[in-house]
């Protein structure tokens, strides 16, 4: 399976199907998001030091650079369990959250990763009193994934060129990653017929631990590289052109995550409600995302992908 059938093979899973899936899917996110860690008053905040940074200006800063590192984190119990216990913490002077709060947290749960991009977080954020909002403005494109910084290519194959241009920063961090290459490879070298038999082909001979950075280089090749010109061996429809243009972030902000990325092409083979259930069930954590995504695609796209 080349890149361009890889490309034709993911539009039925998440253009046509998405749209029979939401009602069931609805009531099964519901329920994945009713528990909630009590583990960050043990961690060393004070609920009478005033009210959390989770809902200020540096706080959606921070989760905009740092997302690709707390989807990870949400996955590792005691690095979601730092990260709880930073969003917890009171807000700082300069919008922050408290340093000293912060350092507790450090002291009863491990997460480097995402304390050292949160760090990074607040000397570049002008929310946080840093320097500058130095990087894309992911609200300007929607999601990280799509505001990749990359220069002009001049690279003579179009489909080369559109991802050296867009997807730079993904298609990099599949190279410099041993398993995510052999992952893409593997992708490649497939015979099955669907994408889905691919993945799961690969997930078994190189490790599903690999999928989802092969599974972010994969989408934002997508969103910016899917027509004909370049890497796609299909015009786009009018249902394709607005659901990447309307719903572009709900779909990065599902494919960079390794429950919601599978969903799609596990429901591409469902013939009945059964099997749509088994598939929320088998990665019921991306459930909330997916949701998203579809929600956008009926309420934004639904005239133009209603003969889809």
């Amino acid at each position: 399976m080349n890149s361009k059938s890889a490309i034709r093979g993911r539009l039925p899973a998440r253009l046509t199907l998405a749209m029979l899936a939401l009602a069931s899917a609805g009531a099964l996110g519901a329920a994945c998001g009713e528990a909630q860690d009590a583990s960050t008053q043990d961690a060393g905040t004070n609920p009478e030091a005033g009210p959390n940074w989770q809902g200020t200006d540096c706080h959606q800063c921070y989760a905009a650079r740092c997302e690709a590192t707390l989807t990870e984190c949400t996955y590792d119990p005691s690095c979601a369990a730092f990260k709880d216990c930073a969003d917890a913490c009171p807000s700082g002077p300069d919008g922050g959250p408290e340093l000293q709060c912060v350092d507790a947290c450090r002291t009863r749960a491990q997460g480097q990763d995402v304390a050292g991009c949160l760090a990074e977080s607040l000397e570049v954020c002008s929310a946080c009193g840093g320097a500058s909002d130095a990087g894309p403005d992911a609200s300007a494109c929607g999601h990280p994934l799509l505001c990749q910084e990359c220069g002009p290519s001049d690279d003579p194959d179009p489909c080369h060129q559109c991802q050296d241009e867009n997807c730079c920063e993904s298609d990099q961090a599949c190279r410099d990653d041993p398993g995510c290459l052999d992952y893409f490879n593997c992708v490649q070298a497939c015979t099955a017929d669907t994408l889905r038999e691919c993945e799961l082909e690969c997930d078994e001979k190189v490790g599903a631990e690999n999928f989802l950075k092969f599974n972010m280089k994969l989408s934002c090749v997508l969103h910016y590289c899917r027509e004909p010109s370049k890497c796609g061996v299909e015009p786009l429809t009018t249902c394709d052109e607005c659901f990447i243009e309307q719903c572009g972030a709900e779909v990065a902000a599902c494919d960079s995550d390794p429950w919601c990325g599978r969903i799609g092409g596990c429901i591409a083979f469902c013939n009945d409600q059964a099997c749509y259930d088994a598939c929320y069930s088998q990665y019921a954590p991306g459930v909330p995302l997916f949701n998203a995504s579809t929600e956008c695609l009926l309420a934004e796209c639904f005239n133009p992908c209603s003969d889809v």
